[in-house]
């Protein structure tokens, strides 16, 4: 089992280039924010998004009537396009993207604060988690960078933590999840706290690693909806084909 996992986890090397660094599919930014028709194997048209409907259901709003968390994160991606897009790109460090997802992290609090019921941003994940996919996306897929670009930015990665990849036994332990205060069960508002996210993280680099100089962190989600068995051109074509 162990040497098919390990192999496995090799194979995904080449996936990760051809995904991750060398996409054949790119979109524009704002497509990716706003929503962009994607077509799957059977030449259906489906409509993907950078954060899906599942993760903006995880945020209560304070008046039913009112405006909730996808109102807030669309238009301030949106609305910082420019600034997002400059930002990544002088991005050198781990530490620097960590810096630059934390002040976006912060300002989205400030504005969700307003409309979102404020224990449901207790959790440090909670708002960092859609952070962290609006970053792989564009990264990985708009068509603004380049692949020296993605090159440089790829390794930098943080892995967007949830439900799906804290089931993965390709990824995690469940003693490695009990060291982390978290179980198989666990939903990305469970990681409470940056120290807590910071040590994962810090965790999937060393894994990564192990396996290879090569494989990256962020191809730790493959695993995410068993992207790792389908095809696609683009992060957007292996969720559907």
């Amino acid at each position: 089992m162990e040497n098919l996992k390990v192999n496995l986890l090799k194979g995904l090397i080449e996936k990760g280039e051809s995904i991750f660094i060398k996409p054949q599919k790119l979109y524009s930014y704002d497509s990716i924010i706003n929503g962009c028709m994607v077509i799957d194997s059977n030449g259906k048209a489906i409509k993907m998004y950078a954060v899906a409907q599942n993760t903006w259901r995880g945020f209560h709003k304070l008046d039913k009537e009112g405006i909730g968390s996808k109102e807030i994160f669309v238009p301030y991606f949106n609305n910082n396009r420019e600034n997002i897009i400059s930002g990544l790109k002088d991005i050198n460090t781990v530490e620097e993207l960590e810096v630059f997802e934390n002040t976006i992290s912060d300002e989205l609090r400030a504005m969700l604060s307003k409309c979102i019921k404020n224990n449901m941003l207790d959790s440090y994940n909670k708002v960092r988690k859609p952070v962290d996919l609006y970053i792989e996306h564009i990264v990985s897929m708009a068509k603004e960078f380049t692949t020296a670009q993605r090159e440089k930015l790829v390794p930098l990665l943080f892995l967007p933590l949830d439900s799906q990849i804290f089931a993965s036994e390709y990824i995690f332990s469940v003693k490695e999840l009990y060291s982390f205060g978290l179980k198989r069960g666990s939903t990305f508002k469970d990681v409470s706290s940056s120290k807590i996210y910071k040590a994962i993280q810090n965790s999937l680099i060393e894994k990564s690693l192990k396996i290879n100089d090569s494989f990256q962190r962020i191809y730790f989600d493959f695993f995410w909806n068993e992207r790792y068995k389908k095809t696609g051109a683009s992060l957007f074509e292996t969720n559907i084909n």
